[in-house]
């Protein structure tokens, strides 16, 4: 089973993050985190920008679960790369 935490720059996508966290560890997966973006990019009220994505890397480093941080194309289902 795959757990994906989805991230918003807001507590709750924090809180997201660490819940998939905590169900990757009890499932003994990797955790993919998806950080979605629209055409506002990296300025939109709802992605993560460089700071933020720094936070939540360390975070995920700290958690010890394998992970990868995924940038998605709200307008599709692409990934807008790493």
């Amino acid at each position: 089973m795959t757990v994906i935490g989805a991230y918003v720059p807001y507590a709750t996508g924090y809180l997201a993050v660490t819940e998939g966290l905590s169900h990757a560890r009890f499932r003994g997966t990797g955790v993919p985190a998806v950080n979605a973006l629209d055409r506002a990019g990296h300025t939109s009220t709802t992605a993560a920008d460089t700071l933020n994505l720094e936070a939540m890397t360390e975070r995920l480093d700290e958690s010890g679960v394998p992970y990868e941080v995924r940038h998605i194309d709200a307008g599709s289902d692409q990934a807008c790369g790493p």
